[in-house]
């Protein structure tokens, strides 16, 4: 299920890799990663015109101009979890689905009653496995205020997962996974590397970091491009699910920035403690 709430994502994280291990493995990486960057932008004009918005119904109008998204004036007089309304929406997946988007009472960060909206989709196959048909809740944490972000909007917009681009690379030591997507219509996003789930805008001038998942490397990186006169124009964060304990997870955040990033201030990020690995990447 896709929750329509306004969350910040967590902190972030990725595979980890020790500078001890050397720079051509670390060239390796930069290589793939700037690779799968590359051919995901390359092919956002294709993915753009496949993934065309509808004209009419779910997906045809941002929330903010969409009745449906809109909370009715008693909202705090629903039970929490209590449905307000419901409507069929079409998506172009790989399995055929039947799918709803379903708005509901829910409660906000300071316990205030709101409005969230959900997707579910049903296969229309028979459920063959063991048991009864399982249940799947997906939540995607969303790094802006505003309503064109909602992920029940931009299912409905661009027909659901018909547009994301998967690229696998590997070789005799690793293998990664890059997946991109093309989301709002026309803006080709990152949106997973390696298990991790991140959405970044590919788009001119990126910082890609690799850390371990502890307090204080967000601030760190933000004095460290400050002080470089860097402007920050968005800061993606993803971080591999909870392991043994916060010291092994591992994170990941693409930082948009306005200009280069000259050596030495990417020398001052690997500097930082917990950062594996800090590279800038330049998309045209």
């Amino acid at each position: 299920m896709h929750r329509a709430t306004r969350r910040a994502p967590d902190a972030a994280t990725f595979q980890p890799g020790d500078r001890r291990r050397g720079s051509s493995r670390r060239r390796r990486l930069t290589l793939a990663i700037g690779a799968a960057v590359t051919s995901a932008v390359a092919t956002a004009a294709v993915s753009t015109a496949l993934a065309a918005a509808p004209t009419s119904g779910p997906g045809s109008v941002v929330p903010a101009q969409d009745p449906f998204y809109t909370a009715p004036a008693n909202i705090a007089s629903y039970a929490p979890g209590q449905i307000v309304a419901s409507r069929a929406v079409t998506l172009s997946l790989s399995t055929p689905s039947n799918a709803w988007q379903i708005s509901y009472r829910s409660d906000d960060s300071h316990g205030n009653p709101e409005m969230a909206v959900t997707t579910l989709v049903v296969p229309t196959a028979p459920w063959t496995g063991l048991g009864t048909r399982p249940a799947v809740s997906y939540e995607i944490a969303e790094d802006s205020t505003g309503t064109q972000c909602a992920p029940s909007y931009q299912m409905a917009s661009t027909g659901g997962a018909g547009s994301v681009l998967s690229i696998f690379l590997k070789s005799l030591t690793e293998e990664h996974m890059v997946k991109g997507a093309v989301l709002h219509g026309t803006a080709p996003r990152l949106i997973h590397i390696d298990g991790i789930d991140v959405e970044a805008p590919l788009e001119r001038n990126l910082i890609y970091l690799r850390n371990r998942d502890v307090p204080g490397v967000i601030g760190k990186v933000g004095t460290i491009l400050g002080e470089g006169e860097i402007n920050i124009a968005d800061f993606s964060l993803g971080r591999r699910s909870a392991e043994a304990s916060s010291e092994s997870r591992e994170a990941i955040a693409v930082v948009h920035v306005d200009g280069r990033v000259p050596n030495d201030v990417l020398r001052k990020l690997e500097e930082i403690p917990a950062v594996r690995q800090a590279k800038a990447v330049r998309l045209f």
